[in-house]
């Protein structure tokens, strides 16, 4: 007993080292919608993804909205806002709790299960998804989960994207910053912070390895900022997207 035991324990560090790893280079690879069963192959690289020519989930798009009156009423963060507010202002912002609610109500739970989970990997019985639908800009975040996929419905989105190790020269309050913000009044170290970003269309999306941050901006601010994120977990990204989502209450 005592045997399986640490057994067990051994390989339990294994994997908890093997999930640490992460590439700390900026190379994009790139991956046709039509060829999504090379992704786990691709995702294993632990670089950042674009992946072209996908479906887009066209229950939440500002068309689908306007035409779904059971969602148009769902509220916002900002009080007394509702959904249908936000497809005329892009400022309006959905808290991740409610995202996670809204992610359930309009399906996109379900649509996520079948269209990505089964690419996400040759072990899929061991992943499972977790669906937001968020509308508005959102700061810094950092990801958990074996990749992070980022999906805009309505307009083009910029993913500034930055490697873990940069987290070092942040200020203390970077959860509620974009990168391109950060000035020497905030960190003296502000020259070692290096981030790219990728302009994402809808019809295209961005998987983000572990490990990695990013913020989400659009590009068109008359226009509705709809997207979606979907994150494939295994148990042990589970747990750290728990003490991560702690981090950010």
């Amino acid at each position: 007993m005592i045997e399986w035991f640490f057994f067990l324990a051994i390989v339990f560090i294994v994997l908890v080292i093997f999930y640490k790893q992460a590439n700390e280079e900026f190379t994009i690879l790139q991956c046709d919608g039509t060829q999504l069963v090379n992704l786990p192959s691709l995702l294993s690289e632990k670089y950042p993804v674009v992946v072209k020519q996908i479906q887009l989930p066209v229950f939440f798009t500002p068309e689908a909205i306007q035409q779904n009156a059971r969602i148009q009423t769902f509220p916002m963060r900002e009080s007394g806002k509702t959904l249908l507010d936000a497809l005329s202002d892009s400022t309006l912002t959905l808290s991740q709790e409610s995202s996670v609610i809204l992610a359930q109500q309009i399906g996109l739970q379900v649509w996520a299960d079948h269209n990505w989970l089964p690419y996400i990997s040759s072990w899929s019985l061991l992943y499972s998804m977790q669906s937001y639908a968020y509308s508005g800009e959102r700061p810094l975040r950092k990801t958990t989960a074996h990749t992070t996929i980022v999906v805009p419905t309505s307009q083009p989105i910029e993913i500034a994207i930055l490697t873990g190790s940069q987290e070092k020269f942040f200020p203390e309050s970077w959860r509620t910053r974009f990168p391109e913000t950060f000035t020497a009044n905030d960190t003296p170290l502000v020259g070692s912070i290096k981030f790219i970003i990728i302009k994402v269309k809808p019809g295209t999306v961005l998987c983000i390895p572990p490990h990695w941050m990013y913020s989400v901006r659009g590009t068109e601010p008359k226009k509705a900022l709809l997207w979606c994120v979907l994150e494939a977990h295994h148990p042990l990204s589970r747990m750290s997207s728990t003490f991560e989502q702690s981090n950010e209450n």
